[in-house]
């Protein structure tokens, strides 16, 4: 069974995006994160590097202009299904989409 993956598009979210990945490894279930940030001028994509390096289940595709969440999302969702993903979960950084409710989900 392939592990689910949380996708979250990211745009000048540098004060939110560590909150979000602690959140979600908090719920303790067995998931995948993929953060695709559009090249944010606030550092965001140096935090999620960061996030990466120390967490092995957390990728970070960075892109090199804003393109906008509409195509992120497709991008997401292109990425999940060429690396085997049967089970996408969407999420905002800002806590729009509370964490919690995870376990729930899946």
């Amino acid at each position: 069974m392939v592990r689910p993956l949380i996708f979250i598009p990211t745009y000048n979210e540098r004060g939110n995006v560590e909150v979000i990945c602690a959140d979600i490894l908090k719920q303790g279930v067995e998931c995948d994160i993929l953060f695709m940030d559009d090249a944010s001028p606030d550092g965001t994509g140096e935090i999620l590097d960061g996030l990466a390096r120390r967490h092995p289940n957390v990728q970070v595709i960075h892109r090199p202009r804003k393109a906008g969440i509409g195509s992120a999302h497709q991008a997401g969702i292109r990425w999940a299904y060429d690396h085997g993903y049967h089970v996408l979960i969407t999420m905002d950084s800002d806590q729009t989409h509370p964490p919690q409710y995870l376990p729930d989900f899946l």
